[in-house]
């Protein structure tokens, strides 16, 4: 009944023991004021090996003096201003759509790869966070934050959203027009399940490579997809289970999500044994009871770094017609236009207000151009390359 569309490994947090070349810390920090001079993340090159990278304007709490952002495909980094390479100076994030290109063993090389040609100085690494997702195929599914057995003293939290005028939501006596949209259950933190509406969530983030990979159209209401997301922390993982390294990780971190699917379960409902531990699990819960045993096994998708590229950069052009055109009616409005009128005449509207306003100041328009690349560097637009600062 529930089909299992993706599962693999979601978020990745590592940090190093080690420290950046002076000379790149310096790079980095004039790159950081650019970046609070221009108001968004400024582009430029670290260490010897010329990683391109966004430096955000501002720092990161725990003593994060630089941001930097290798693109949607690649990692986030955070270093502190220090040359002491026996503290924990480093620190990087990676997130859903660089592993589900990438895969967890690619992204552990890259790593490395990465902060080599950086030129950083390390050590040992640990890592603070690792989260498993699994993605069914799910008609007819209702989310119900009651039909969840934790242990003692673990909160568990629903989010409840609109539901969709697609008329086959059953509608409940104290939530009228709504329904449940994802539940948590305990700390990120520590150990955490959360169960959400992952077609939802994907087209209010505008995240449609998640329907290719699902094969899929985001178009059809009756493909739902909810996702169930197993996150450990370095609660979890370095003080329960004494795990830190990757090869710790690769031998036992199938055995942290076992136990927190057996510890936090999800019954069938209309079950009335009054008796939770003879309960029925729910079938969903029972195929992801399957699925830990063998979470260090990649789960490719047949996506490449290209296809997931071409779907951002039409996301981009799609979003920024959208946004043209209702600027453009907005203006025909303004200006006392009729519907008719701006119907007929809004390409020529819009090509007028831009031509006037580019030839009124070409500088400012230049500077717009550049922002808009540096911006846009990562995404395969087949712009010339950006020269760095």
């Amino acid at each position: 009944m529930y089909e299992l569309l993706y599962s693999g490994f979601d978020t990745l947090y590592v940090a190093f023991q080690g420290a950046l070349p002076v000379e790149t810390r310096r790079d980095l920090a004039k790159a950081k004021e650019r970046a609070k001079d221009q108001n968004q993340p400024a582009l430029t090159s670290i260490g010897p090996g010329i990683v391109d990278a966004h430096v955000s304007e501002t720092g990161s709490r725990g003593g994060y003096a630089f941001v930097c952002n290798t693109g949607p495909l690649g990692e986030t980094w955070l270093f502190k201003d220090s040359s002491d390479s026996s503290n924990w100076n480093i620190f990087v994030n990676i997130d859903a759509k660089s592993l589900l290109v990438a895969g967890y063993h690619e992204t552990k090389r890259r790593l490395f790869d990465t902060l080599e040609r950086m030129g950083c100085l390390v050590g040992a690494h640990a890592v603070n966070r690792i989260d498993f997702a699994m993605d069914f195929l799910a008609p007819g599914f209702e989310l119900d934050h009651n039909l969840f057995v934790t242990p003692r003293g673990m909160k568990v939290k629903p989010y409840w959203g609109e539901k969709e005028p697609n008329g086959k939501d059953k509608v409940s006596a104290v939530f009228a027009n709504r329904r449940t949209q994802s539940v948590t259950i305990g700390s990120s933190a520590r150990r955490q399940i959360i169960i959400y509406d992952k077609r939802r969530d994907s087209l209010d983030k505008h995240k449609y490579y998640w329907f290719q990979t699902w094969g899929i159209d985001p178009k059809d209401r009756s493909k739902e997809v909810y996702r169930v997301e197993l996150r450990a922390g370095k609660g979890e993982l370095k003080e329960k289970y004494q795990l830190s390294t990757f090869d710790d990780i690769e031998q036992s971190v199938g055995d942290v999500y076992k136990t927190m699917v057996e510890q936090i379960r999800y019954l069938a409902p209309f079950q009335t044994d009054s008796n939770v531990s003879r309960q029925e699990l729910h079938p969903i819960w029972t195929k992801i009871s399957e699925l830990v045993i063998s979470v260090m096994q990649d789960s490719f998708t047949g996506l490449t770094r290209d296809q997931v590229g071409e779907l951002d950069r039409s996301t981009v052009i799609e979003d920024s017609v959208t946004m043209l055109i209702a600027y453009g009616i907005r203006v025909g409005v303004a200006e006392g236009l009729s519907n008719e009128e701006i119907e007929n005449d809004l390409p020529n509207l819009v090509e007028k207000l831009l031509s006037t306003k580019s030839a009124a100041d070409r500088n400012d328009t230049g500077r717009r151009i550049k922002r808009a690349r540096e911006r846009m560097h990562f995404i395969p637009i087949g712009s010339p390359n950006v020269v760095h600062d």
